[in-house]
């Protein structure tokens, strides 16, 4: 039991962190969208790769601190039933559902976006503007975002079935 807690722990620990990097992604984009108001309205010199470098930075922020926020349970929910349940009722129907569909969801888009990723790599991927802006780090960033985001929801899983077995949490 310690080293399944010692394990959750790590993955919450590396949720967290990743989340919290991915949270300065925010200053990034609005330096770059601040530089492309500026050229733009001042000295009529927009740049072309401003907005794609700001929505990729957006993108990676997204999905790199989606772990963080699982593991906070931020996430949004529609919660007509759930917030009258025991933690116990909750921790059963999180098992139920959220096995069934997150770990479906989550493990298709952790092996297609690995997989996209290594091909982007491959090939160093880049985006079709007038500017070319690498697009294969993203997708990396990306595949690594699933993956995380597989391994949190893995963790809140065994959190679950601890609970409901043994009443303990971890």
């Amino acid at each position: 039991m310690k080293f399944l807690a010692l394990i959750v722990k790590i993955i919450d620990n590396i949720s967290v962190i990743v989340g919290k990097i991915a949270s300065c992604f925010i200053i990034l984009i609005v330096i770059v969208q601040f530089r492309e108001v500026v050229m733009r309205y001042l000295f009529s010199r927009p740049s072309v790769w401003g907005w794609e470098v700001a929505v990729y930075l957006y993108g990676a922020n997204f999905i790199l601190a989606a772990p963080w926020a699982l593991k906070e349970s931020r996430h949004v929910r529609t919660d007509f039933l759930y917030g009258r349940l025991s933690q116990k009722g909750k921790a059963i129907i999180d098992l139920c559902t959220f096995s069934t569909f997150f770990l479906l969801f989550c493990s298709l888009m952790t092996y297609f976006t690995v997989r996209s990723a290594i091909a982007s790599t491959l090939i160093l991927e880049s985006s079709y503007a007038m500017s070319p802006i690498p697009i294969w780090p993203l997708k990396i960033v990306i595949g690594i975002g699933f993956s995380l985001l597989l391994l949190q929801g893995l963790a809140k899983i065994t959190r679950d079935i601890v609970f409901i077995v043994k009443g303990e949490t971890i």
